[in-house]
């Protein structure tokens, strides 16, 4: 560590006017031994690494609530359309849209948070950390409130698991159709809840449903 500068700006884009931390090196020739090209690497990937992997956390749980979004449709009065277009499924998702705006927001905000420079090594921007840190803040509470959000009615979740959405789907629509669940048939005193092509009638919370516990 080779010192802190003593400014106090808190411009977003990295300036003069700015504190900075330098980590690093001093370098008298013109070539820099290999074992820093390696530290550095290492260094900076490993940092960003985090960073993905924590976007790719989020992106899984937004594609389980989208998925999960999506298969509720079939207890809705318009039904699930069997073809459905993912590009109109994602651009009318706000979690999809959230997570397409944080993906480089982060990522740039990384960017701007550290520099390398050959004779120097490395400048920390603590401003720049810190609006990473906010940023990263808003991912987390983003993807958090995904996580516990339950979902709504009476229709068993799936969070787009195929053998769990194959157990409840025991009739699949035809090419261009749409998917309906919802109250099929009872017998005696037990009802049927399932899948159908063609429009179901809603849950009778008074009846009980084959394969639910009675409370």
């Amino acid at each position: 560590m080779n010192g802190i500068s003593d400014k106090s700006g808190w411009s977003l884009l990295p300036n003069s006017q700015i504190p900075s931390l330098n980590m690093g090196w001093f370098v008298n020739g013109e070539t820099l031994p290999a074992s820093i090209f390696v530290w550095t690497f290492f260094f900076v990937s490993g940092l960003q690494t985090v960073i993905t992997l924590a976007l790719h956390c989020a992106e899984l749980h937004v594609k389980c609530s989208n998925d999960e979004t999506a298969w509720r449709l079939a207890s809705s009065e318009g039904g699930l359309k069997r073809d459905r277009n993912i590009l109109k499924k994602m651009g009318t998702s706000w979690q999809s849209i959230t997570l397409f705006c944080f993906k480089p927001l982060i990522h740039r905000l990384y960017g701007l948070s550290m520099t390398v420079y050959f004779d120097s090594g490395f400048n920390m921007m603590p401003v720049q950390i810190s609006y990473l840190t906010v940023g990263a803040l808003c991912l987390a509470l983003f993807a958090t409130a995904i996580i516990f959000k339950p979902p709504k009615g009476p229709q068993p979740a799936a969070f787009g698991h195929l053998q769990t959405l194959a157990n409840l789907i025991d009739e699949w629509p035809t090419k261009g159709g749409r998917l309906y669940w919802g109250h099929k048939s009872e017998e005696g005193s037990v009802a049927h809840a399932g899948t159908s092509s063609e429009k179901l009638g809603k849950i009778n919370f008074g009846m009980l449903y084959a394969g639910v516990k009675s409370s």
